[in-house]
């Protein structure tokens, strides 16, 4: 071999620098010579050096990978990659010097994808690993996309070549050395007009040769120094022992030698580049070393001052570009001719251009030839305002809708004053424009609607005397409120003029007017006023601070048929406040279900970019495990609201039970007795297993906490036909036959006024900190949800039994499912357009669809996805769109594209279900779904999942 890597490189500067780029990038690198020999290796991973290469099975895998690469390396352009049977991907590039191969830089031990790691599970197994430290080590290995490991290859192709170019240079330098030594003398009267210092020491550290322009250095002249070593010069120990190691070290090496160090001059500090050239004899020997000291002060002063001026100027720049970038408005900049020099993202959402398109053109590539025209004259007469101007601009979009901006524009200008071009900020008043509109129509049409409707109405001012409301003045009143009142003439008067002795008789009512008038917050009553003698239904709202307006209706007739029946109206009100309550439930998961998904994601992306030791996992890992529990709770809210997503199968309790019991018993502790007894040729009933199980656990734990010294709990199941009869007296049960779940308990049992609240989310008779009040909240909304319902019967000091009424099921039987889903988290390049109201939503499922990817196309509504579906002229392969949103609801989106695109395939996604999807929770046969929040591999899963039903 004519050349020796370690004859050409310097291997510790070398390592320094592998170290580095794999500190930045975390792709690990070694160099290799043709022998096998490892000069540098930067990030070995444990799962190959701890693992793999130490079992002799294992091993035989990755020597595999090694022939492999060897044997084909010849054929790198300019590297070769290949992954080994293990799953981990190695690339090689060859190290050329004159045509010679005479080593590789390998680039590997790092995952392509996301590792699978129960296939590692499964393989530390068949070796015998340690399971633990297996799966640890297999996670510390970097997982870059494809094209960061293209473009670490096309650095390693830049390195290798740099490395060939040093090699060349080293091998260049010792023949120039040799030369050199030939033609010192000759070369003497220009080495004393280098600017440089120039000497030559012999293996002692005494000076040979000294040029005479040391004296600019210091205050000894060049003939002092000749036979003399820095010690005996009177250098500090410091110093001279530092230049004899270095001076030594050359001797000893053979190799040249560069550094850098300071002097304290006559004027400061002085910085010194030095660098040591050894001299050889005609036998090759090291005789003398030839030392060159060059004055690089003014060098690195000026290299720190423009690092400075760089710094500032990034610094501006990326505050410039976060600032125009991040703004919501249309930010703009055109030259002297308008045409385009800066085009925000704002500006290519408005006009629906991209940057590209609109660069280096002017006004009519966005709008009509007429409006474009005017807009350009109107940049003309800024321009020779030489002012900033504020004014509105009417144009039409590419889609043909008129809108209307409220542009800034002015003149940009040198640094002589003379105008260079234009500026200009706009923001879309559209919407703002029409609103006002609206008000103005509305306004017109409000005496009309107030004169004329059935509804006594009242404008009123209160009355405060420290802070309590003592007495109201009425402003304007309807008609319709001096037909409900009998109140005539009433308008600028106080009502204690009009109804003397009000304020005592009914002071309810001036509690009700008083706070919302001095809150803001509006509330609707009923109320009886004993001054009228009639009952009122009154939604008060404050249209200003001690303003309010009233609106009622006279229920005086409803009231008193409410009286007969108080206990009938009693059920159904607890049923209506439940009912509500559910639905508010609902409501508050699918907004937070909204604000998680984008918590999830983002959280688990950053995860992705971390290392295993950066500072920040732990504190994300942490903020996952708040929002996987705050999952939890919104699927509690969503299963009391019944908008949880089930799929209920025909089952047999009496199986579930067998299958349940030994967890129950685990939960409920030794110190309680646990009885079940299933009833005989049970019925089959429709329901959610895993919700079923859910609605036990939970009535179980309650009979634990209420047995803290033990007791009994017996779980019965038994068949049941419930009659009109029975029905009549219980409201909330329809006739037929049920299947019946009673588990009761020997505990310290409940009042009445505890079991009218047991159902309502967050009621607790539990201590502060040993409960949420959610667990009968969600049996009860699970059992409504299964078409069920559900009683308690209970004494204080008698024990609680609570049953469950489940609809018997005919004609079905059950079957079991298995889950198909795709294990590994793929990608793909389909078209998938991207459907969701929520903006920062919308802006993760971007995100993640684009790094897996697939080409995403996105709208915030029906009618944008419905337009942009139209002018696509190219197959869209998914429809990924929210269930829920403002004008057009996702069904109707995925019904009017399937139209227009008979290909595509469709995903619904929401926080809660609908029943354009979901018709009581339970999913349509053939529907995809996938429910919020959802992590970014959830994501990834299911959209592989409904494409490859293609």
């Amino acid at each position: 071999m004519k050349h020796q890597i370690e004859d050409l490189l310097d291997i510790p500067r070398l390592q320094a620098a592998l170290d580095s780029l794999y500190a930045s990038s975390k792709i690990p690198s070694a160099i290799i010579d043709n022998e096998g020999k490892i000069h540098t290796g930067s990030g070995w991973q444990d799962v190959c050096t701890k693992f793999h290469r130490v079992h002799p099975e294992a091993r035989k895998r990755c020597i595999e990978s090694d022939i492999y690469i060897t044997g084909h390396i010849g054929e790198a352009n300019p590297s070769i990659t290949y992954k080994c049977p293990h799953g981990l991907v190695d690339s090689a590039t060859p190290i050329f010097i004159e045509g010679e191969h005479i080593g590789n830089v390998f680039t590997g031990q790092l995952f392509l994808e996301e590792p699978d790691l129960d296939y590692f599970r499964s393989q530390g197994s068949a070796y015998g690993f340690d399971e633990e430290k297996y799966i640890d080590a297999v996670k510390k290995v970097p997982v870059i996309t494809g094209q960061a490991l293209q473009e670490n290859l096309a650095f390693v192709a830049h390195l290798t070549g740099m490395l060939a170019e040093m090699g060349l240079k080293r091998a260049r330098e010792k023949e120039a050395e040799k030369r050199f030594r030939e033609s010192e003398e000759r070369y003497r009267a220009v080495v004393e007009g280098l600017p440089d210092v120039v000497m030559r020491f012999d293996r002692d550290g005494r000076h040979l040769f000294v040029s005479d322009n040391v004296s600019r250095v210091v205050d000894l002249p060049a003939a002092q120094f000749i036979g003399k070593t820095h010690r005996e010069l009177g250098f500090p120990e410091a110093q001279f022992r530092f230049w004899e190691d270095a001076i030594l070290g050359v001797f000893d090496s053979g190799a040249p030698y560069e550094t850098e160090f300071t002097l304290e001059g006559r004027q400061g500090p002085v910085i010194f580049n030095w660098r040591l050239v050894p001299e050889r004899d005609a036998q090759g020997m090291v005789q003398s070393v030839l030392s060159f000291k060059r004055d690089i002060t003014d060098h690195r002063r000026a290299e720190e001052k423009l690092r400075q001026s760089e710094k500032k100027i990034l610094e501006s720049q990326n505050l410039l570009q976060a600032v125009v970038d991040g703004t919501t408005d249309a930010v703009y900049v055109k030259d002297l001719q308008g045409r385009y020099r800066l085009f925000n993202a704002a500006a290519s959402r408005f006009t629906g251009k991209s940057f590209a398109e609109v660069i280096g053109n002017d006004d009519t590539i966005l709008f009509p030839a007429d409006e474009a025209r005017t807009v350009m004259e109107g940049d003309r007469g800024v321009i020779a305002s030489g002012k900033t101007l504020t004014y509105e601009e009417h144009v039409t979009t590419a889609e043909g809708e008129k809108v209307t901006f409220l542009s800034t524009k002015g003149p940009m200008v040198d640094e002589h004053g003379n105008a260079t071009g234009l500026f200009g900020i706009a923001r879309d008043i559209t919407g703002q424009k029409r609103a006002e509109e609206s008000i103005r129509e509305s306004e017109a049409k409000y005496r009309g609607l107030f004169e004329h409707m059935q509804e006594g109405c009242a404008y009123c001012r209160m009355i405060f005397e420290n802070g309590d409301p003592m007495d109201f003045i009425y402003l304007s009143v309807n008609t319709a409120f001096e037909t409900l009142t009998g109140l005539k003439d009433v308008a600028g008067k106080r009502v204690s003029e009009v109804i003397p002795g009000i304020r005592s008789s009914d002071p309810a009512l001036f509690e009700t007017y008083g706070r919302v008038a001095r809150t803001g917050e509006p509330e609707k009553v009923e109320i009886f006023v004993e001054a009228l003698q009639q009952w009122f239904l009154i939604s008060v709202y404050s249209p200003e601070q001690e303003y309010f307006v009233a609106v009622f209706d006279v229920i005086t007739d409803r009231k008193r048929a409410e009286v007969q029946k108080e206990k009938l109206q009693a059920q159904l009100l607890q049923a209506m406040k439940m009912e509500a309550v559910g639905r508010l439930a609902g409501g508050v998961a699918h907004d937070f279900n909204n604000l998680l998904t984008v918590i999830i994601g983002n959280v688990a992306l950053a995860l992705m970019k971390l290392t295993p030791s950066d500072p920040a996992k732990g504190l994300l890992d942490e903020a996952n495990k708040a929002a996987e529990r705050a999952t939890r709770l919104t699927q509690q809210l969503l299963a009391f609201s019944r908008k949880q997503i089930i799929e209920p199968k025909v089952q047999d309790i009496n199986i579930l039970m067998v299958d349940l019991n030994k967890m129950l018993i685990r939960l409920i502790g030794e110190n309680i007795d646990l009885k079940t007894i299933p009833g005989e040729d049970l019925w089959l009933v429709k329901v959610d297993a895993g919700q079923f199980e859910q609605i036990l656990v939970n009535l179980a734990v309650n009979a634990r906490d209420a047995m803290p010294d033990g007791g009994k709990v017996v779980i019965e199941t038994s068949n049941a036909e419930l009659d009109d009869d029975y029905c009549s007296r219980h409201p909330y049960v329809k006739p037929g036959r049920f299947v019946v779940v009673a588990v009761s308990d020997t505990g310290h049992g409940m009042s009445e006024e505890v079991k009218e609240h047991i159902f309502e989310p967050f009621f607790t008779t539990k201590a502060k900190g040993s409960g949420t009040g959610f667990g009968l909240a969600t049996t009860y909304g699970a059992v409504k949800q299964a078409g069920g319902s559900i009683e308690v019967y209970s004494e204080v000091g008698m024990g609680t039994t609570f049953k469950i009424y489940l609809p018997r099921i005919e004609g079905e039987t059950s079957k079991l499912e298995r889950d198909d889903r795709p294990k590994k988290l793929l990608g793909g390049t389909e078209t998938v357009l991207l459907v969701e109201d929520e903006n920062i939503v919308r802006e993760l499922a971007v995100r993640v669809l684009d790094e897996l990817g697939y080409r995403v196309l996105q709208a915030g509504n029906g009618d944008t996805a419905i337009a942009l579906a139209m002018k696509y002229g190219e197959r869209i392969d998914l429809l990924l769109t929210d269930v829920v949103m403002p004008g057009m609801s996702g069904r109707e989106v995925a019904n009017r594209l399937t139209q227009i695109h008979p290909e595509t395939r469709v995903l619904f996604t929401s926080g809660y279900t609908d029943d354009a999807i979901v018709h009581h929770g339970v999913l349509d046969e053939g529907v995809s779904f996938i429910g919020k929040p959802y992590t970014p591999s959830a994501l990834a899963r299911k959209v592989r999942e409904v494409l490859g039903k293609a």
